[in-house]
């Protein structure tokens, strides 16, 4: 338990380990907020929010924002989404491996390996594996498959299964419907 603190709830075995000078803090499960020495988190699962040393997280599910230090206001719900997010802020993945590997802050991102492997800019993914592998910025994709694999494209919408899928660097693009635009 924390040397010093108030208010914190911890249950686990290294749950909040490290944490001194707390406030405020839920960590439920084996080595959640382990490293935090901040206020205001709220981790559950085994790992969830492990290293975190800012506060305003919300991590639920084993591995979730597991790897973040200083990302605030990151909300990861779900087995290890956000995973390895270490410093990028104002992201929510929700669903297994959401937002795994994004390393870019401004994303929303809902759905089984919904926006996996965003590195740049900001976007919004809705279906499982929508924005999987965009490296580009203000895209949004809707639909399973929808904008997967478009690389450094920046500014499309892809809306309906696999719209706009592997269309690698264009830019500027409205893909409606089922396999529109895809490559």
């Amino acid at each position: 338990l924390p040397i010093s603190g108030s208010r914190n709830s911890v249950f686990g075995s290294l749950a909040m380990r490290d944490g001194t000078s707390t406030a405020d803090n839920v960590a439920i499960g084996y080595a959640a907020l382990l490293k935090t020495v901040s206020n205001e988190n709220v981790a559950v699962g085994s790992g969830a929010g492990q290293f975190n040393t800012t506060g305003n997280i919300l991590a639920i599910g084993s591995g979730a924002l597991t790897t973040n230090t200083t990302g605030t206001y990151n909300v990861g719900i779900g087995y290890a989404a956000l995973a390895t997010n270490t410093t990028a802020s104002y992201n929510t993945a929700v669903g297994y491996q959401a937002g795994y590997s994004t390393t870019t802050g401004g994303m929303t991102a809902f759905g089984y390996q919904a926006g996996y492997g965003m590195t740049t800019g900001s976007g919004t993914f809705i279906g499982n594996t929508a924005g999987r592998n965009v490296t580009g910025s203000y895209n949004t994709a809707v639909g399973i498959e929808a904008g997967r694999d478009t690389g450094t494209g920046q500014w499309n919408t892809s809306v309906g299964h696999a719209a706009l899928r592997g269309m690698s660097g264009g830019g500027n693009n409205v893909a409606i419907g089922g396999s529109a635009m895809q490559n």
